[in-house]
């Protein structure tokens, strides 16, 4: 019989999961996005979650991500949350200066717990609003 204290607020959102047979595939996701292990499947658990419908509110409020987010808006919001992360360039990015390199992108989604759905998205929305930048500087002779 195992003894329980009373550390619920140690361990309220942990979970002990039995991955025997997943480990190797787990591990694959965890590789291929360049995350942590426990990191990879808390996003696939939320991409599941999602699937069937059900919505994931995520603990900080900074780092929900909106319909008009681009890469550089989310960053700007989560600025103090990422300057621990080691991401290249991070004020330019901020700044809307430049865009960030794979890793740095993962690094991101990594501590703001994107899943694969809202990186695509974030990704997508950023490209869009540079092509109407291009396009309107373009229009005003600032090209």
């Amino acid at each position: 019989m195992a003894i329980m204290t009373n550390n619920s607020h140690l361990t309220k959102d942990r979970l002990n999961v039995d991955i025997r047979g997943l480990r190797e595939a787990l591990q694959k996701v965890a590789n291929a996005e360049e995350r942590s292990l426990s990191s990879a499947a808390r996003i696939l658990i939320i991409e599941a979650l999602s699937a069937r419908g059900l919505r994931i509110e995520k603990a900080d409020a900074t780092q929900r991500i909106t319909s008009d987010d681009t890469i550089h808006s989310l960053v700007e919001r989560n600025l103090g949350r990422l300057k621990v992360v080691g991401i290249k360039n991070l004020k330019a990015l901020a700044n809307g200066e430049v865009l960030p390199i794979k890793t740095d992108f993962i690094k991101i989604a990594t501590v703001l717990e994107l899943t694969e759905a809202e990186m695509q998205e974030l990704w997508q929305r950023t490209f869009v609003s540079l092509n109407e930048c291009d396009t309107e500087a373009v229009l005003n002779g600032r090209s």
